[in-house]
């Protein structure tokens, strides 16, 4: 599978990337920023077609770089496991997760192609 993944560099996203890789999948990263290193946090090289250009605040996609996609995995946000669960913490989590959440999906679901997962 061709799987798009945002947040390929916290906590979980270092662990499942290389573990999706292992196990024959092509991976996409979703990069918030327009400057992409040269190594992934697995230490592999980072081509230009590992990458895809997302604005969370606005839920754009580079469709162009993204290419067809079958799953996406949305692990951006908040780091969840940095510290107590506060009211004002858990307010970040989801302020940080829920809308950007939607944001993508909207903008995957106008691909001629949507991924399926």
């Amino acid at each position: 599978m061709r799987i798009a993944i945002t947040g390929s560099t916290g906590l979980v996203g270092k662990a499942l990337t290389p573990a999706l890789q292992a196990s024959g999948h092509q991976i996409v990263r979703l990069v918030r920023c327009s400057s992409i290193t040269s190594t992934s946090p697995s230490g592999g090289s980072l081509g230009a077609e590992d990458t895809a250009q997302w604005q969370p605040g606005s839920g754009a996609v580079d469709l162009a770089a993204l290419g067809d996609i079958d799953a996406v995995i949305h692990l951006a946000g908040e780091n969840v496991a940095s510290g107590r669960w506060t009211k004002a913490r858990k307010q970040r989590i989801s302020n940080s997760r829920g809308p950007t959440t939607q944001k993508l999906c909207h903008t995957l679901a106008t691909m001629a192609k949507p991924p399926r997962v």
